[in-house]
């Protein structure tokens, strides 16, 4: 998979749109193909990439993106989800979750032990 990449073209997606450059006025050749967007209302991030060989390339994260776990992967009984990040590209996908528990280090540990 190409995840490592996926991460340099996210960041280059977030960086260009971060120009103070008047919306029109920058050169088309010099855009990234993809784009990025905040949710003021939700906080949701969404991001679109697409390299030179078309392989597209979405991301959403926030803490209301519905939540894609890998087959069989569970969380405790207690966690709250406080952000999940969801990757997907059509090699696969990435799931990444951010959570909390009243469990202590040790018996979340040993749940994913098991």
């Amino acid at each position: 998979m190409r995840f490592p990449a996926l991460i340099i073209a996210v960041a280059s997606i977030a960086l260009a749109s971060c120009s103070d450059a008047p919306e029109g006025s920058r050169d088309d050749a010099t855009q990234p193909p993809g784009s990025y967007e905040l949710d003021q209302t939700t906080g949701e991030i969404r991001a679109e990439h697409t390299d030179a060989a078309g392989t597209r390339t979405t991301m959403r994260s926030g803490e209301l993106v519905p939540l894609a776990l890998p087959l069989g992967f569970q969380v405790p009984e207690d966690a709250r989800i406080t952000k999940n990040t969801l990757i997907e590209q059509s090699e696969g996908s990435l799931a990444l979750i951010s959570f909390t528990t009243e469990q202590e280090r040790e018996a979340i540990i040993e749940f994913y032990r098991k």
